[in-house]
């Protein structure tokens, strides 16, 4: 009797989260995982419709007890404002399948001081005064320059 090697699709872990904040232009870390699959899987990684899966690497553990694998896939990638709300994908495949689990970017924009004493800056395009009122300071916005999503 022939043994033939069962093929398994891969099972992604979901991420934890819903989302992911990250600073603007800061390089950001995210993992992703499969467990159970035959033959191993592999990740790969869409941020709204781009690939940008060069920018990971996986490693594959094979459980020799069953000859399933499990692979990690690190994701280094670095956004800007344009990527708030978008949709950032892990994948993982095989010749059975693919499963995946997605997350939604929170990329929050820096305060660029207009003035040396910092009264007035811009967050993510709309202009902001620093107001205060009974012992406590926040930003009050004065001007939108865009329709963008106000990100703080």
């Amino acid at each position: 009797m022939c043994n033939v090697p069962r093929i398994v699709k891969p099972v992604i872990v979901p991420f934890v989260s819903n989302t992911l904040s990250t600073d603007e232009n800061k390089l950001f870390n995210t993992l992703c995982q499969t467990v159970g699959s035959r033959p191993a899987a592999s990740m790969h990684w869409l941020l709204g419709q781009q690939n940008i899966t060069s920018n990971s690497t996986s490693q594959s553990n094979e459980q020799s007890s069953t000859d399933k694998y499990t692979v990690t896939s690190n994701l280094r990638y670095r956004v800007d404002r344009r990527y708030n709300g978008q949709m950032l994908t892990c994948r993982g495949s095989n010749v059975a399948g693919y499963t995946e689990t997605s997350l939604t970017l929170n990329v929050k924009c820096k305060c660029n001081c207009i003035y040396s004493a910092c009264k007035v800056c811009i967050v993510c395009a709309n202009i902001y005064q620093l107001c205060s009122n009974n012992n406590r300071s926040y930003y009050k916005q004065i001007k939108s320059e865009s329709t963008k999503k106000i990100v703080q």
